[in-house]
């Protein structure tokens, strides 16, 4: 064709710019990053590790030029401080592509080591595989962290060294993260157990409320400083606490650090020494105490203040005044020569007493002491002293002397005073050649009283009779008390006996009128024994004794008397003090014996009851009857003692008969001693040792002793019948009480006095009054039970009046337990009627 032709051929490279463009995009943003990143970049060939390029905060960190480090190796330039470190990192590069946070330790150019936490990755740049690292200098991180741990041992050795409790808290919840050994050592929990507990738990805080505003001061950031709290250790003791605390950080939580310091006994101390200073001052102000300073002259020149409320001047207006010019006349010259003569010769004044005129004219004492004051040269100058108020003091030892002397319930001279009024009363008798009585006066049936009404009114009787007696004797004359109800009259200047008979009988009109006492309407008399002087006794104690001895004959004679003492009166006397002395060993050494009298059914003949009667087996004379010491016994009070011995005794024997088959009741007698309120509390004690059925118990006591207090007999009779015990009224007949009277008492029987029975004869009198008895207990529901029965006629008299039961000598005799046992008893179980046949 001869035509020349070209041939195009066109490729589409828009992709490819795109790219190529992209990829320079791409580069210049890595370029960028790399070159402002914060972080110390390298990149380094994988397999020579010669450095390609260093941000610049890779120079900057490691303190290189670009120009000194490219086309280098990090270990040729001395960049890593241990080479062999940086073998495995390669290694891991080439295996694994990437390492992460390695640490090492490279090298700057100035020398300092630095700690690296090294991090490289293997990446493709401009057509290459090389490897993107970065050196990230962590060497203040790590000497923080070093520091850190360093600063947490030494935390951790104070705190467990600390000698004071350090407990370490969660703020949040207050469990317990940590307590030294102080804590543990102190509060007495091992720390095992306070770990994870909150002082809650442990009941540490005694105020819950303490905790909880010191945990309010600490979420609002405050410290506490020295903050007092009381805390409960594991035993239970509570200390006093000053506590520090503080919030901190703590592995990323809020804690709070504790120190505590037990400061109970600087309390205890403190305490002490508060109510020292307390005391001093409440002893001061109680003693009136003051301060003064006088011249050579005597004149004031100080006085504290105290001194207005001792004598009510001011102490201005005492300047210039002598302390004596405050005094009355006598005590002042004592007082100005006394201190004359301390200024005189330089000496002290010891607990000088003087008294002293207040502002307003009253007298007050006190107690001086003073020391010389001295100039520099050595000169007396003056005094300086002390006052103390004693006025009080004065008062009591006044108060001492007349309780030492006088009784503290009438007023009246004791037995010190009267022996010494006594003393000087025969003196003046035998300067004068007069006559001396000597009176004991002891009231009648006064324990009856102080026993049935209590003792706040028998005081108050007390009284009134001190003021009788006082109304009677002349002023001159003694009047003292003893004690109890035993008073005592020394008169003197009598000329004859009769003089003291008039005095005698007036004590006895005076103290048997009525008293009204807290609306009671009491009545006593009294008994009077009399001993003279010379005649009776020569000095205080004979004539005390003998006196002593005519009382007791004016009571043996029937009371409300007087007796003069004699001879035969001491001779009484002597005999009654050894049966006393006699009968005191007789209750310890088992001398008291019972013997036991059975009570009789009249129609049947059995053995209904048995009634306890005491016996004194004496070692020389036998056999004693109670008529002759039982009153001794009562007038001693010894009574009481063997009433008790007798009530156990009975119920005993009582309780062993029937536990032997035998069930009879068994009556104990009780004294008008006895007979008190205590009476049914010593019955149910005796019932509840021994074991016996009340229904077996039975309590006697006499006519006269039931109507001396009838309300008091109303209400102990009534707690014995309460108690299922039967009280049986002794000695009827004679006079003291109608059987109408017995209704207002818990009675269940009465025993016909002897005496009615021993005269009971066809046609007479006593068989009147015998039947009436009878007929009268009959219609009141009242056993009657005749006593002393000694023949077959008053046995078959009694049993056609319908009388039930007897006892007497006709059937049997009082006897030991155990010869009752033997007369009575057939078998050791089962009791036998008498052999005798009832009458009729």
């Amino acid at each position: 064709h001869g035509e020349t032709s070209v041939l195009t051929s066109l490729v589409d490279v828009t992709e490819s710019r795109r790219a190529e463009a992209a990829i320079r995009a791409s580069r210049e943003r890595f370029e960028k990053l790399f070159r402002a990143s914060p972080q110390p970049l390298a990149i380094s060939g994988i397999d020579d590790g010669r450095v390609i390029d260093v941000n610049d905060t890779w120079m900057k960190t490691y303190g290189y030029a670009r120009e000194e480090i490219l086309g280098r190796d990090f270990v040729e330039l001395g960049v890593w401080a241990d080479p062999q470190a940086r073998e495995p990192i390669r290694h891991a590069l080439r295996r694994e592509g990437a390492v992460r946070n390695v640490e090492c330790r490279w090298r700057r150019k100035s020398g300092e080591i630095a700690d690296v936490l090294f991090s490289g990755e293997r990446i493709r740049l401009d057509g290459a595989e090389v490897m993107l690292s970065t050196g990230m200098d962590i060497t203040e991180r790590k000497r923080a962290e070093r520091l850190l741990r360093e600063s947490e041992s030494r935390f951790a050795k104070i705190f467990q060294s600390s000698p004071l409790p350090v407990v370490i808290s969660r703020l949040e919840d207050g469990r317990y993260l940590d307590v030294n050994a102080a804590w543990t050592a102190f509060f007495g929990y091992p720390r095992a157990e306070a770990l994870g507990a909150t002082s809650i738990d442990l009941g540490i805080w005694t105020n819950p409320a303490d905790r909880d505003d010191l945990v309010r001061a600490l979420a609002q950031g405050d410290a506490v400083r020295n903050r007092e709290v009381r805390f409960r250790k594991k035993s239970g003791e509570v200390a006093d606490i000053l506590i520090s605390a503080e919030s901190i950080e703590l592995a990323g939580e809020r804690c709070v650090v504790s120190l505590l310091l037990d400061i109970t006994e600087r309390k205890r101390a403190e305490q002490q020494l508060r109510e020292s200073e307390r005391r001093f001052r409440d002893f001061a102000e109680a003693a009136g105490e003051y301060v003064w300073e006088v011249d050579r002259e005597s004149r004031f020149t100080f006085v504290s203040r105290r001194v207005e409320a001792v004598l009510g001047y001011r102490p201005e207006e005492l300047y210039g005044r002598h302390p004596f010019d405050l005094m009355p006349p006598g005590e002042a010259e004592r007082v100005r020569e006394l201190l004359a003569h301390a200024l005189a010769l330089g000496q002290p004044l010891r607990n000088i007493e003087h008294r002293s005129l207040t502002r307003s004219g009253t007298l007050v004492w006190q107690l001086v002491s003073a020391v010389p004051i001295r100039a520099d040269d050595g000169r007396v100058v003056g005094l300086r002293g002390t006052a103390l108020d004693i006025s009080e003091r004065k008062r009591a030892e006044a108060r001492i002397e007349e309780l030492a002397t006088r009784d503290p319930l009438t007023g009246l001279p004791n037995r010190l005073l009267l022996s010494d009024r006594l003393a000087q009363g025969i003196a003046g008798s035998q300067r004068s050649g007069s006559q001396l009585a000597v009176m004991f006066v002891d009231l009648d049936h006064f324990k009856a009283i102080n026993d049935s009404l209590g003792h706040h009114v028998g005081d108050l009787l007390l009284k009134e009779v001190a003021k009788r007696l006082g109304a009677v004797v002349r002023k001159d004359d003694t009047l003292a008390r003893l004690g109890g109800d035993e008073f005592v009259v020394v008169l003197e200047g009598l000329r004859s006996p009769e003089d003291a008979a008039q005095v005698a009988q007036k004590i006895l009109n005076s103290l048997a009128h009525p008293y009204q006492v807290e609306g009671h309407d009491l009545r006593t008399a009294a008994s009077v024994g009399i001993a003279l002087y010379p005649s009776d006794g020569e000095d205080p104690a004979t004539l005390m004794r003998h006196a002593d001895t005519a009382m007791y004959a004016a009571k043996s004679g029937g009371r409300r008397n007087y007796r003069f003492f004699s001879a035969e009166m001491n001779a009484r006397a002597v005999e009654r003090g050894r049966l006393e002395a006699a009968l005191r060993r007789a209750t310890t050494d088992g001398e008291l014996r019972l013997f036991y009298q059975p009570r009789v059914d009249v129609a049947t003949g059995r053995v209904t009851g048995a009634e306890a009667l005491l016996r004194w087996r004496h070692p020389e004379q036998g056999l004693i009857g109670p008529d002759r010491f039982l009153r001794v016994a009562e007038e001693t009070g010894l009574v009481v003692q063997i009433g008790e011995w007798v009530l156990d005794t009975a119920a005993r024997q009582a309780k062993a008969w029937a536990a032997a088959g035998w069930r009879i009741p068994v009556a104990v007698n009780v004294s008008g001693r006895q007979f008190a309120p205590g009476l049914g509390e010593s019955v149910a004690a005796t019932l509840a040792a021994t074991g016996l059925e009340p229904a077996l118990l039975e309590v006697e006591l006499t006519e006269a002793a039931l109507m001396r207090d009838p309300e008091l007999a109303r209400a102990v009779l009534a707690g014995l019948a309460a108690q299922g015990v039967r009280v049986v009224v002794d000695d009827f007949g004679t006079g003291y009480a109608s059987m109408h009277s017995l209704r207002r008492f818990s009675v269940s029987s009465v025993k016909i006095h002897r005496s009615l029975v021993a005269t009971l004869e066809a046609g007479s009198e006593d068989q009147t009054v015998v039947r009436a008895i009878l007929e009268m207990a009959r219609s009141l529901g009242v056993d009657a039970i005749a006593v002393g029965v000694e023949t077959e006629a008053q046995l078959a008299l009694l049993a056609a009046m319908g009388c039930r039961e007897y006892m007497g000598h006709h059937f049997l005799a009082p006897v030991p337990a155990a010869e009752l046992e033997r007369r009575l008893l057939a078998g050791t179980n089962v009791a036998t009627i008498a052999s005798r046949r009832s009458p009729g």
